[in-house]
């Protein structure tokens, strides 16, 4: 019981540090239903107006979106142990995707504003800086998730990282790639070798992965 009255004291305190305008709150059911009403039923022939607008944000949501995967793609392969090229790039990377991710959009639109000025360009740079986190998290997991047996024979054919990249790391990484290799790992699967790849990939833990990172591909 003391709990309980020390709990509702204390939210009470809460309230009224707050500042709240109570008397807004209570008219708020009549705000509502004012604005429902004025929404209901919609005035169609205002909706032409809406078009261009319309066009106009699915193609800021477009090109924002392609620059973003550009832009993320170096960002992840940096920020993937696995790949990376020293402790230093790795937190670097990791740097940049969390400050993308932390800022909101809006914030990011202000800011390209005040660099660009106002227009469609900035929120296409806005869309774009701020979708670089996400996407740079989802592709250096899936970086970090290969076959290390795969990178380690084309190595052990002589390859330079570059090649390495390209011809061993890459093609794991690639959505229609991980989407057979996903089908191939079900039980749909009967070639031993297949399902032994896989048996190979799962049993690589992270710690395995951060000691390939700084002694193989990432420190060569």
């Amino acid at each position: 019981m003391l709990g309980q009255l020390a709990l509702a004291a204390l939210t009470a305190w809460m309230l009224a540090r707050l500042g709240i305008r109570w008397e807004y709150v209570a008219d708020a059911p009549a705000q509502i239903g004012d604005l429902l009403g004025r929404m209901f039923p919609p005035e169609w022939p205002h909706s032409r107006a809406l078009v261009g607008p319309l066009l106009q944000t699915i193609n800021i949501a477009t090109l924002g979106t392609s620059l973003a995967i550009a832009l993320s793609l170096p960002v992840a392969f940096f920020a993937a142990l696995n790949t990376t090229l020293n402790r230093g790039t790795y937190a670097l990377a990791r740097l940049v995707m969390v400050v993308s991710r932390s800022v909101d959009t809006l914030i990011w639109a202000l800011i390209f504003i005040i660099v660009v000025g106002p227009g469609s360009l900035a929120g296409v740079l806005a869309v774009a800086v701020r979708s670089i986190g996400f996407v740079a998290k989802l592709v250096a997991e899936g970086i970090e998730e290969i076959d290390p047996g795969q990178v380690e024979a084309v190595t052990a054919t002589g390859a330079n990282r570059r090649q390495v990249l390209l011809y061993a790391i890459v093609p794991q990484v690639r959505p229609g790639s991980r989407a057979w290799r996903s089908t191939a790992g079900t039980s749909t699967c009967a070639n031993p070798p297949c399902s032994g790849s896989w048996a190979r990939a799962a049993s690589v833990s992270r710690s395995t992965r951060r000691s390939w990172a700084w002694s193989g591909v990432g420190s060569a």
